[in-house]
């Protein structure tokens, strides 16, 4: 009888602990539910895509949403389109990149753009802001990913 009650103290202290668990778990779930969008970000320091000085990539947006000024290029595994887009010498772009049916990574060859990167998912399109260079040529971009390097297309500064 005695080891029939220590078993049920033993299940009725560990029912206990998983109820406990379980209220903590679920005030710290609710807690992030109330907690916004903003403060979440807030966790983060802020990426303005944006400035060209700064070239970042924006978050994924809507096609409707890119600026009727911006270089629309989409990536696919059979390459870039347009393969050869056009800016003027220090002119700022902003580039438009949608991936049609994987990842992808665009950069740059040149170091001068060394900084400008932008990675897309399947179906994303997302968009990123820099200055061109103010040296006229030809600048060639690719996908940075073992197995795609071959993706290519130029920048034409004129």
């Amino acid at each position: 009888m005695k080891k029939e009650i220590t078993a049920v103290v033993i299940i009725v202290l560990l029912t206990a602990l998983n109820v406990y668990q379980f209220v903590e778990l679920r005030g710290a779930r609710e807690e992030l539910a109330e907690m916004s969008q903003t403060k979440i970000l807030g966790l983060f320091e802020p990426v303005d895509w944006t400035n060209p000085e700064k070239p970042a990539a924006s978050l994924p947006v809507a096609p409707t949403d890119v600026p009727k000024s911006a270089v629309k290029l989409s990536v696919s595994s059979t390459g870039f389109t347009p393969a050869l887009f056009k800016v003027r010498a220090g002119e700022e772009v902003t580039l438009a990149l949608t991936a049609t049916d994987s990842v992808y990574v665009l950069k740059f060859k040149a170091q001068t753009l060394a900084a400008v990167a932008l990675g897309v998912g399947s179906g994303e399109t997302k968009l990123i802001r820099f200055y061109a260079p103010s040296a006229r040529g030809a600048y060639e971009f690719y996908v940075d990913m073992p197995g795609r390097e071959d993706l290519r297309g130029t920048m034409e500064v004129k």
